[in-house]
């Protein structure tokens, strides 16, 4: 989870650096949403946090981070290669795999001919 109050630059980079470091399976990073009702929600919003807490990196900068923390761990070799090697052993993820190389490879392509051509 990104985007925590108190949370910097710093720290979402040690969370990235982290999840690749552990080099797990599967991965998944989460905006901090604050919501009405929690405990949290009700501290933040009556002024209970404050300090450093009650800073946060604004939401554009936290997405853009949790964008670029997916693409770095999912596309780091070792992890393409881990894939790989998982998908040839377990011959029912192979389908599975293959399906979702497909389903990246067009992510890809539509996300390089979007910065190449403008947003459509």
């Amino acid at each position: 989870m990104m985007g925590i109050p108190g949370e910097t630059l710093q720290d979402c980079e040690a969370t990235i650096a982290f999840a690749k470091e552990l080099s797990p399976d599967l991965v998944s990073f989460g905006l901090f949403n604050l919501f009405p009702g929690s405990k949290f929600y009700s501290d933040f919003t009556q002024g209970v946090t404050t300090g450093s807490l009650h800073a946060r990196l604004p939401t554009d900068t936290v997405v853009g981070l949790i964008s670029r923390a997916y693409r770095e761990f999912y596309l780091r070799p070792l992890y393409v290669l881990q894939f790989m090697r998982q998908m040839i052993l377990d011959r029912r993820r192979f389908a599975i795999g293959l399906k979702a190389g497909f389903i990246g490879c067009l992510s890809l392509l539509s996300f390089f001919v979007k910065r190449l051509f403008g947003k459509a």
